[in-house]
């Protein structure tokens, strides 16, 4: 196990678009669906019994090999029609790979059948090299300076493709309403510039001393350059969950503001408010004279445990990332109405309902109408959570997602 830093601002410029859309008519006045209660899983019962054999796919292999470039969810998925519940595939298996999450290259996983219920047990993982860890030490150093010390093991899969959620883990920047408003600001570039970039100098002011050296000194606070905040909230509905700012950059604070006396006495300017000095660490967007600073948010690279969640839910599409206006497929991200507030945890799996379409039926000689049956079309991974929003990533979709979908319990 290699305990590192990670922040992975010096290593990420893609843009963030945030799309918003109006829900399908099909959508207006629909029943919400009911929220799926999530079965106990007594773990003692698991242990000794395993999953039952009915829960693997038809094709699932007696023997994998894993490999570079494979992900837990998609491993998962070739042997369960549930793949959430691959921790308990490993329940009668806990002393041959302490956490089932972590997974390695070259390791071999065996199905065993006992009876009407199967397992997974798998080869011993190949010990930690010197040269594993001067690789990840060497990853770790062509990052920028770290936000949160985690342990990561670097040999293991990961959960799910990291490449299409690490820029989601540093960029959504949530605030709450005024938020931004209030925040400090810039006043002024380096050298009189319109714009600054990376290496070059900003001042700021805040409205309450925000900007101090109180935390740390000198060059040890960071802060973030935010721009506009656009409201995530439910088609129809006008109450916000939230705002989401537009991230810029990251920038260090060198010099608290202070008061000091003008040293032109004879400009007859009597202004003495100078404002506290920052220097731009990485930016994403050039910085602009009225963007806003905020505290730099800490996140963490780990291993998500696919799981259902611990309660019910019924969760909503707030918005969609990415090139797609009004709907999503695979691999991309969405935000959701529910958080930690409402019990979602990172590695929480829901399923993606569409409500059934109301039709009128005139087969028995009267005019009725029915609804069709709610129809199930995706699985989706929470990675990130705040209070009232969450964002996910789309697993599988049998159709497009759209704006007001529903998501519950994949029970």
């Amino acid at each position: 196990m290699v305990k590192h830093k990670w922040d992975f601002h010096g290593a990420l410029t893609l843009p963030l678009a945030l799309w918003l859309g109006v829900l399908a008519s099909s959508l207006a006045g629909a029943q919400t669906p009911a929220a799926a209660v999530p079965p106990k899983v007594n773990q003692n019962s698991m242990a000794t019994s395993g999953l039952a054999a009915t829960e693997l796919v038809a094709n699932a292999p007696d023997q994998y090999i894993v490999k570079a470039g494979d992900t837990l969810w998609g491993i998962s998925s070739l042997y369960l029609k549930s793949p959430w519940r691959w921790s308990e595939l490993w329940g009668m298996n806990k002393s041959g790979i302490q956490n089932p999450n972590l997974i390695y290259p070259g390791q071999v996983l065996h199905l065993v059948k006992q009876g009407d219920s199967v397992s997974l047990s798998a080869s011993p993982a190949a010990p930690v090299t010197s040269s594993a860890i001067a690789s990840a030490q060497q990853l770790a150093d062509k990052l920028s300076p770290s936000i949160r010390t985690v342990d990561v093991d670097e040999r293991a899969i990961p959960t799910l493709r990291m490449q299409h959620i690490l820029p989601f883990l540093i960029d959504p920047v949530l605030v709450e309403e005024d938020t931004l408003s209030t925040a400090p600001r810039v006043v002024a570039i380096q050298d009189g510039r319109v714009v600054a970039g990376k290496g070059d100098r900003i001042y700021a002011l805040s409205s309450g001393g925000a900007l101090s050296l109180a935390k740390g000194g000198a060059g040890s606070r960071m802060m973030r350059v935010v721009r506009n905040a656009t409201p995530l909230n439910l088609v129809g509905d006008k109450t916000p969950l939230g705002f989401e700012a537009q991230y810029i950059a990251k920038v260090r604070l060198l010099a608290g503001e202070t008061r000091a006396v003008a040293l032109d006495a004879a400009s007859g300017s009597d202004a003495d408010l100078v404002p506290a000095t920052l220097e731009v660490v990485y930016s994403k967007e050039e910085i602009r004279v009225g963007d806003r600073l905020i505290p730099e948010a800490e996140f963490e690279l780990r291993h998500y445990q696919p799981k259902a969640p611990d309660q019910p839910v019924v969760a909503r599409v707030l918005s969609i990332h990415g090139n797609a206006v009004a709907n999503a497929a695979q691999n991309q991200v969405l935000a959701i109405n529910k958080g930690k507030r409402d019990g979602l945890a990172n590695g929480d799996v829901l399923t993606f309902m569409s409500l059934g379409q109301v039709i009128v039926d005139r087969t028995n000689g009267v005019k009725q109408e029915l609804r069709l049956p709610n129809e199930r079309k995706g699985w989706a991974m929470v990675f990130r959570v705040f209070d009232k929003v969450s964002y996910v990533l789309v697993l599988e979709s049998t159709n497009p997602i759209n704006l007001g979908d529903y998501l519950v319990n994949p029970n």
